[in-house]
């Protein structure tokens, strides 16, 4: 049995050596060329497994912080992809990454339109790497109906139909 440790940083590339078995009666075999393909390790990014912006009204805004590390001994460089309602609290959307560093990244959430539940992907692309970061949340109406079941009542007098209800104003806008 033969035990080979590489060297981790070693550049990618062919090792070799020899080596010689012993056989029974203290003889030794004919030297044997041992050749290994040794494989740089993989590029390797830290991320979380997702973030979660909750619910967000419309036109309103949510920023989380989150941390990327670079765990590898290579250094990253590359960009973030963004999906259109979300933005970088620094406009540029390059990231360099030196071996076991980190970096603090802010984004926002602002939604457009009320769609409900959602997933996006940011996306970090380079140096042969493509991660996607799993973004969710909830867009949801600046505005917000109390009683869901509204029931019209007729009047005699006036020939009409009315009905009282309640509106919320969960993102504090002023109304005009």
């Amino acid at each position: 049995m033969v035990k080979y440790l590489s060297d981790p940083f070693s550049p990618s590339g062919l090792d070799q050596f020899k080596y010689r078995a012993r056989v029974r009666g203290g003889k030794y075999s004919a030297p044997a060329m041992v050749r290994i393909n040794v494989i740089n390790d993989p590029l390797r990014l830290k991320l979380p497994k997702v973030l979660n912006f909750g619910e967000v009204a419309v036109n309103q805004s949510r920023e989380i912080d989150f941390q990327v590390l670079n765990t590898s001994k290579y250094e990253f460089n590359g960009s973030l992809v963004l999906p259109g309602e979300f933005s970088l609290e620094k406009k540029d959307n390059n990231i360099s990454l030196g071996p076991n560093q980190s970096v603090s990244i802010k984004i926002k959430f602002t939604p457009k339109e009320v769609i409900g539940s959602f997933q996006r992907k940011l996306l970090f692309n380079g140096d042969g790497v493509s991660l996607a970061l799993p973004v969710r949340g909830i867009s949801v109406s600046p505005l917000k109906l109390r009683d869901k079941k509204i029931i019209l009542a007729y009047s005699e007098e006036s020939f009409s139909r009315s009905a009282e209800l309640s509106i919320e104003n969960v993102a504090l806008l002023t109304l005009t």
